[in-house]
């Protein structure tokens, strides 16, 4: 990815076109990671806390709607804990075009849940994937495609799965 000056190193990817990966599956499987880097792929948790704790990371998310306008956001920090913690989420300072959805629905320091464990309101399980929920948010780039959700993708640009195209989620080592 040469965004940016480059080196980023991809930890989510959602395309449209390749839909077969499910992004409703387990914590084991959000944990060690699934799917195709060249289709519809999840790094792993453990890997995504191993890459942004041992180095300062900073965070770059590209979204593109089915009438093909793109949105990107950069966070200067981003990091998770362990799976002890709960893969609980860290971020930094938001740039970019779009809002901080993030931040608009305070889920930041709030834990990753998935259907088979879920302490979030029963959001993983309701909402159909893994992800850092706090009863529910305003973000959810792991959302079903082609569904109408009650909660949006990203909050004020993306209202639901059937909005999205593309979706990245992209770290890179702050020198």
């Amino acid at each position: 990815m040469d965004a940016y000056g480059g080196g980023w190193t991809v930890i989510q990817h959602r395309n449209r076109g390749y839909t077969a990966v499910n992004f409703n599956t387990t914590w084991n499987e959000y944990k060690r990671g699934f799917g195709n880097v060249g289709g519809n792929y999840w790094l792993g948790n453990d890997a995504i806390h191993r890459l942004t704790t041992k180095y300062n990371n900073s965070l770059y998310i590209r979204l593109r709607n089915t009438q093909n306008v793109s949105f990107e956001v950069q966070y200067s920090v981003f990091s998770i804990s362990n799976e002890t913690d709960g893969y609980r989420l860290s971020l930094g300072e938001k740039t970019g075009t779009i809002g901080d959805a993030f931040r608009s629905h305070l889920i930041i320091s709030y834990p990753f849940y998935t259907f088979d464990n879920d302490n979030s309101c029963g959001c993983a399980f309701s909402r159909k994937s893994g992800w850092w929920y706090q009863c529910c948010n305003l973000v959810n780039l792991n959302a079903p495609f082609f569904e109408q959700h009650v909660d949006p993708v990203w909050n004020g640009y993306i209202s639901s799965g059937n909005n999205l195209f593309l979706s990245q989620m992209l770290i890179r080592r702050k020198l």
